[in-house]
């Protein structure tokens, strides 16, 4: 029973069509059919492209343990998109962990350049942008092909959405990623790339209850041959 308000869209014409005063604020502040960025569910959304991307906020709290894992946890990234990036921060904070340091205590100096070259590079996560939209019209198949793979630091999944149309044109969407750090306590690259293959079987599950379209045969990728004969 609850009205609907605050629309957006990167549409005029549908914008047109919604009562001026239900539309979101922002959009009422611009002109209808001046787009900018939106968040949607907390995602950032560059509307006119119709991409999404990272919102990065400022790193201005101290250099401890405590206020590097703050910062980090700043970084709203529900499709793991900037995983990659993001881990980097993470492991100074492991590190900071496996050194015994304390919340408070300032960081070394090592750690403290890696965080200070961390920020500077945290400006090009900006740029990064990847297609809403999973599928055109027309889609007659519909796959995910999954990519496993780990290092003694990490180890992780990345989810690309493959679709055919009825003209045989293929489109392939990153759909979700996930990282985590190997633990603390050290594993082997077997263990870690098995663990890495859990990960992308777990992430097929998901994407499977949450897409909720047609989907084909999964195909899991990975370069470990032990994760293969363990399979076998």
């Amino acid at each position: 029973g609850f009205r609907l308000t605050k629309w957006t869209a990167n549409d005029a014409e549908v914008l047109a069509a919604v009562p001026r005063e239900d539309v979101s604020k922002k959009l009422r502040e611009r002109a209808l059919g001046d787009y900018a960025q939106d968040r949607a569910l907390g995602v950032c959304w560059r509307m006119a492209e119709d991409k999404l991307g990272i919102q990065v906020h400022k790193m201005n709290q101290k250099l401890t343990k405590r206020g590097i894992l703050s910062m980090v946890s700043s970084i709203y990234d529900p499709l793991g998109i900037a995983g990659p990036f993001v881990l980097r921060a993470k492991a100074i904070v492991q590190d900071l962990c496996r050194e015994g340091a304390g919340w408070d205590e300032p960081v070394s100096p090592e750690h403290e350049k890696r965080w200070q070259q961390w920020v500077e590079d945290l400006e090009e996560l900006k740029a990064l942008k990847i297609p809403r939209c999973l599928q055109p019209h027309g889609s007659v198949t519909r796959q995910l092909h999954h990519f496993a793979d780990a290092s003694e630091v990490a180890y992780g999944v990345a989810t690309y959405l493959k679709v055919v149309d009825a003209r045989g044109a293929v489109t392939v969407t990153l759909t979700m990623a996930k990282s985590r750090l190997a633990p603390l306590k050290t594993l082997t690259i077997p263990r870690l790339e098995l663990q890495a293959a859990t990960l992308a079987t777990r992430q097929d599950a998901l994407l499977r209850r949450e897409l909720k379209v047609p989907l084909g045969r999964s195909r899991y990728w990975t370069d470990s041959s032990v994760v293969l004969r363990y399979i076998k």
